[in-house]
């Protein structure tokens, strides 16, 4: 179910500051993207504000030709610098942490109770193009690690500040909704934050570029 705050400020400002108060303030953030989206120059623009001791971790899914579903990949150093690997490691979560080896019920209770700032992003299947199939996934997922469901959702309510949405508008422009996440018996509850925008303006607020040019700092 999702509900909605009340509007405030202009578009794209709200959003942009509660991105970077997500990352300057240790706050758990996980970005879902929708199919044909590029999550890099968000990640990118985000990683300004990251501090350069955490890593970026990610957990496969198991598809055909991937890692086991309980394998970790470290890939190692600041969220800038492993970055450009994200496309290829796309099939699970993508969380920033301190911690280099896990593995998945450890990562999944880390998420949900760590103090240190952590980013996730989560690729989506086809199916899963509105905010609430991405919470029912996030259910899934944990609940196949032995989870009751009623636990999962308290545990990833309690870890998940934010779940922010890329996806396409009408007519091809890339956007972004903001969720805060609390849950309800065993099921996780989304209020989205708007107003949300155009990513574009997103990615210049919080200091990235989108430029396609390949420059530092916030290009796909």
């Amino acid at each position: 179910m999702t509900t909605y705050d009340t509007p405030t400020g202009t578009a794209g400002t709200d959003a942009t500051s509660r991105l970077r108060e997500a990352v300057e303030r240790s706050r758990t953030l996980l970005i879902a993207h929708a199919p044909g989206t590029d999550p890099l120059p968000l990640l990118y623009a985000l990683g300004r504000h990251i501090g350069p001791e955490q890593n970026l971790v990610t957990v496969s899914r198991g598809r055909t030709g991937t890692p086991p579903l309980d394998s970790v990949a470290d890939l190692s150093g600041p969220l800038v610098d492993a970055a450009p690997q994200l496309l290829r490691y796309n099939t699970g979560f993508f969380i920033v942490t301190p911690v280099r080896q896990a593995d998945v019920v450890s990562l999944l209770r880390l998420t949900c109770s760590a103090p240190v700032g952590m980013l996730g992003t989560l690729a989506l299947p086809p199916a899963a193009t509105e905010p609430e199939k991405i919470a029912e996934h996030l259910l899934e997922l944990a609940t196949n690690q032995g989870l009751y469901a009623q636990t999962a959702a308290q545990m990833l309510s309690q870890g998940l500040d934010y779940i922010a949405y890329l996806h396409h508008r009408p007519g091809g422009v890339a956007a972004l909704r903001l969720y805060t996440v609390t849950d309800d018996e065993a099921t996780l509850q989304l209020t989205e934050a708007p107003p949300t925008g155009d990513i574009t303006n997103i990615v210049r607020g919080l200091g990235g570029s989108t430029r396609q040019d390949g420059g530092e700092g916030g290009t796909a």
